[in-house]
């Protein structure tokens, strides 16, 4: 695996980290892409989530079980509010 580096910068009210194109390429990524971002042990870990295909496999090989906790279904509106 080739190390190569990344510069985060200032965007808007935020930061962001500037990647090069080769590298999306070889994990399946284009710009406006969805990513998972996770702190772990110190490090920042960016994972590309799996598609909805992927997670319907997923769920129907665990016999339809699912933790609703592992899922971040955003927040609630319309007739979802309680």
């Amino acid at each position: 695996m080739k190390t190569t580096y990344a510069k985060i910068y200032k965007s808007g009210n935020g930061q962001a980290i500037s990647l090069k194109k080769n590298i999306l390429q070889q994990v399946g990524l284009k710009v406006g892409d969805d990513i998972e971002v996770k702190v772990k042990s110190g490090q920042i870990v960016l994972t590309k989530p799996n598609s909805f295909k992927e997670k319907w496999r997923d769920f129907v090989e665990s016999g339809g079980k699912y933790d609703h906790n592992k899922y971040d279904w955003g927040q609630s509106v319309g007739r979802e509010l309680w």
